[in-house]
């Protein structure tokens, strides 16, 4: 992600043993990391609590490195003890051919025989060398680190620029040069293997998914895009918001189930824990409560939601229907066919086309039908696709909030929608040279850290600003401009006035539809 946020100071940690500054615990775990400090770091363990997973891990770390410790010197010991060189160096030789597949140990060996004692324990206490990976917080770029089993990192590789990085360069652009943080990841992704490539697996099924969801929606999506501002033109204006209306509550499906999944869950969690539930604008939406109580406290009893204030009732088990995508797409397609069969058959939109030729009626009519079964059909993929394998985390499902222009709530969801088209596809292509990489390292991500290294990508920005700013057009009042051009042509003016159209009040209020009418009428 491109943004830049402000340098935090490091946060203070509550540890079971004390209160202590986090940073000042890190800078001593990692001096006895730096001085192979056995003692020192199992102290450092006991501060932050054994019993945590930070904790365990540095504990864990010691007993390594302690062991290390002692293998080597029992290593070395024969060539200590040697009385002659030709001992030591028969001593010396014996030691390589044991440790042959353990090139770390045969390095510190000749460390040591070339009498680097220090470099020789440091070399063979900090244990195998492993490749990690971390992100770049500028640009989302893979960088390979390589570390030894104490976290210390040994070099730093871009992998899109193929080039060495310092530590200074590294740690510009984002990394963590502490040691003690590699160890914590490593420990973690040791403990955690299993979790991890199932989550990765299953990643790689519901980027694919997706993916190939939205691409088989696009079509119905344009279509869908293009209906909705063509016939604005041919329809009554309350027929028109009658059908937007259906194919808007069936376009946001997903979100309709994400919402009231979300809403479900959160009120089932108070009542286990004996707690009220505050009540928000969307809850208050969905079960019709009115908005005087909104931000007041319910208590919850049975299937009900019970307000202090007044006592009234509020039944949310219907909650539980939303939350299943197959009943949420069945009530949603019964009801965009009862809204079209009641816009078919209304003599205003009888007499709308009474002018038109059969055949010109007859399309008119298909494409209504048309759009909305594709509505229909657009939420229903999607909704069953997120619900079977989820989504990353920065995609967002077309909103369900009601607009006062059901034209423009629409064309928000067809832009999300559109949107979210957009991002996944070069997600897809981003995700697929991560996993490429991955399985070349025989490595596995944590869950979410290619999403997340995705948002610091350019493509996402670009695309994530060029919609915002095509929804930011829309609610701010391209389509009540739609509205004002859809009223009846004026009247012939007197000479000497203006024929120009008539300005919105001074005010920051959206003028409705019925008071465009008003004030073009008050003009004839």
């Amino acid at each position: 992600m491109a943004e830049t946020t402000e340098q935090q100071a490091p946060p203070v940690t509550i540890y079971p043993s004390a209160l202590q500054d986090a940073a000042s615990i890190k800078d001593a775990a990692n001096n006895a990391l730096a001085t192979r400090d056995t003692k020192s770091l199992i102290n450092v363990a006991q501060q932050m609590g054994v019993d945590t997973p930070q904790g365990n891990a540095a504990l864990k770390t010691a007993q390594e490195m302690q062991q290390r410790s002692n293998e080597f010197k029992s290593l070395v010991t024969p060539i200590n003890e040697a009385k002659t060189d030709g001992d030591r160096n028969i001593a010396a030789a014996k030691a390589l051919r044991n440790v042959s597949q353990e090139p770390l140990y045969g390095q510190a060996l000749i460390a040591f025989m070339m009498g680097q004692k220090e470099t020789a324990f440091n070399l063979a206490t900090g244990g195998a060398l492993k490749t990690t990976t971390q992100y770049a917080k500028d640009n989302g770029s893979i960088i390979k680190v390589v570390v030894n089993a104490l976290g210390q990192a040994q070099s730093y590789f871009d992998v899109e620029q193929n080039r060495v990085l310092t530590p200074e360069e590294y740690s510009k652009r984002g990394g963590s040069v502490s040691d003690i943080d590699n160890t914590f990841a490593m420990k973690s992704a040791e403990e955690n293997r299993a979790r991890y490539n199932t989550s990765f697996q299953n990643e790689k099924i519901a980027v694919n998914k997706l993916t190939e969801s939205y691409a088989g929606l696009a079509p119905k999506l344009e279509f869908i895009d293009k209906f909705s501002r063509s016939l604005k033109t041919d329809l009554p204006p309350d027929e028109y918001a009658k059908l937007v209306g259906a194919i808007a509550n069936s376009v946001g499906q997903s979100s309709t189930k994400s919402n009231a999944s979300t809403y479900f869950n959160q009120i089932n969690d108070n009542k286990s824990k004996g707690q009220s539930q505050k009540v928000d604008a969307g809850l208050a939406a969905k079960l019709g409560i009115p908005k005087e109580l909104i931000g007041t406290e319910f208590s919850i009893d049975g299937n009900f939601l019970v307000s202090k204030s007044n006592n009234q009732k509020y039944d949310y088990g219907f909650l539980k229907q939303q939350t299943d995508s197959a009943s949420l797409a069945s009530e949603a397609t019964q009801n965009s066919q009862s809204t079209l069969e009641s816009v078919l058959t209304s003599k205003k939109f009888q007499s709308a086309i009474a002018g038109k030729s059969p055949a010109e009626q007859a399309k008119i009519i298909q494409q209504m039908k048309t759009a909305i079964q594709f509505g229909n059909e657009v939420g229903a993929e999607l909704s069953r696709t997120v619900d079977q394998y989820g989504k990353p985390t920065f995609l967002s499902l077309p909103t369900s909030a009601s607009f006062v222009d059901p034209q423009a709530q629409l064309m928000v969801q067809l832009a999300q929608h559109k949107q979210n088209a957009e991002q996944i596809a070069a997600y897809r292509d981003h995700f697929d040279k991560n996993s490429k990489y991955y399985d070349e390292t025989k490595t596995l991500p944590v869950p979410g850290a290619i999403g997340a290294a995705y948002t610091a990508k350019p493509i996402f920005n670009q695309v994530r600003d060029r919609w915002s700013k095509e929804i930011q057009s829309i609610m701010e009042g391209e389509y009540v401009a739609r509205n004002a051009r859809q009223q009846p042509a004026a009247k012939p003016k007197p000479q000497g006035q203006s024929s120009g159209p008539v300005a919105p009040p001074a005010s920051n209020t959206r003028p409705s539809l019925a008071e465009l009418r008003r004030q073009a009428e008050g003009k004839k």
